[in-house]
């Protein structure tokens, strides 16, 4: 599953016993059989207001890319991919806790920056990613977050493959040449984004919320 397909449709480190009961994190309703995915938010408002610079220079140039925007509240960070069931809902919000726990436990806390713009995807997305350092953090957390759910008995999807970059804006049509093109000029890797300390883990629906506007959240974890 890309990217792109997603958008348009709308380190083993084991720590299961370390917090055996604190699994109190659920906004819940009734789990169906479905693919979840775990995730980020990026609510910082500098980085909110860099992705609202870069909306605006793109609509300057050519207002038919009003219609690729990322709203600012979807700004997301998407990790994986995982079938989640009444069965193994339980186990899934274990795996959410042990991640964000394991995490903080072995390197505190998860402040990530942000810094360059650039195409992705065949040119379909318009994205930015985290600085060298911030990949790292990324990296090890990734690692400690597909350990976590494994030992739980749920395997990530294979068939999506994990970038680490955020999406502001995402082509309809993949044939339109030309808007490629217009927004290729604005690829820049010394472009600041700001930095975010991530204080939540969210394991969520792909249904998006009409009143939030945002993806369900079955469950949540804190990095403390």
């Amino acid at each position: 599953m890309s990217y792109f397909k997603f958008f348009t449709f709308f380190v083993f480190f084991t720590l299961n016993n370390r917090y055996p009961n604190k699994i109190d994190n659920t906004v819940e309703s009734e789990i169906v059989d479905e693919e979840a995915f775990v995730s980020i938010r990026i609510t910082n408002k500098q980085i909110q207001s860099q992705v609202r610079t870069v909306h605006k220079a793109l609509l300057s140039l050519d207002p038919r890319f009003a219609s690729t925007f990322v709203p600012l509240n979807f700004l997301h960070l998407k990790f994986n991919f995982f079938n989640i069931t009444n069965e193994n809902f339980k186990q899934a919000k274990k795996s959410l806790n042990t991640s964000a726990e394991s995490y903080v436990w072995h390197f505190g806390d998860f402040n990530l920056s942000f810094q360059g713009l650039k195409t992705s995807d065949n040119n379909n997305l318009l994205v930015f990613s985290p600085n060298t350092e911030s990949l790292e953090k990324i990296d090890s957390f990734y690692r400690i977050m597909i350990e976590a759910f494994k030992e739980n008995g749920l395997n990530p999807s294979d068939t999506f493959e994990f970038y680490p970059q955020i999406v502001i804006a995402a082509l309809k049509n993949p044939e339109d040449l030309d808007l490629k093109k217009k927004w290729k000029i604005f690829a820049d890797s010394d472009y600041v984004f700001g930095s975010q300390k991530i204080e939540n883990l969210d394991l969520c629906s792909q249904t998006v919320n009409p009143i939030t506007g945002y993806f369900d959240v079955l469950a949540k974890s804190v990095f403390n």
